[in-house]
């Protein structure tokens, strides 16, 4: 059971870090455009 919280919050936050960098990335270029 804790096997399994532990992969589900480190897929989380792993998830959450690309969404951040997507959003840094597209901000990156509307500031370059």
């Amino acid at each position: 059971s804790f096997a399994i919280e532990d992969y589900g919050v480190k897929r989380l936050l792993s998830l959450t870090e690309e969404e951040i960098e997507g959003r840094f990335q597209k901000y990156k270029r509307m500031i370059k455009v």
